[in-house]
């Protein structure tokens, strides 16, 4: 879930974040570019931020995780058929 800095400012105040911690998790969903990337087979790469979370507990400093999917994990519950299509469509464009 994309979190805008303000977001996250009032998230800190029920759990205390740190700036670090704001600016990780910020980063989470800001794209290199525009552009969509697709995987070396060519499907669809995932998207900004897909996958990735800070894990939190009170008094700690949060520890960023990247969830990663197996080969027949990506094969289910594909919620991302409508920016397959797009994607697809736009790397046929010449």
């Amino acid at each position: 879930m994309a979190l805008s800095l303000d977001d996250l400012n009032e998230l800190s105040a029920v759990q205390p974040l740190n700036a670090k911690e704001i600016e990780t998790v910020a980063g989470f969903n800001t794209p290199p570019d525009w552009k969509p990337k697709l995987n070396a087979d060519g499907t669809p790469a995932a998207p900004p931020g897909a996958g990735k979370m800070l894990l939190k507990v009170p008094g700690r400093v949060g520890i960023p995780v990247q969830m990663t999917l197996t080969d027949i994990e990506k094969k289910h519950h594909n919620t991302d058929e409508r920016s397959n299509r797009v994607v697809a469509k736009d790397a046929e464009a010449p």
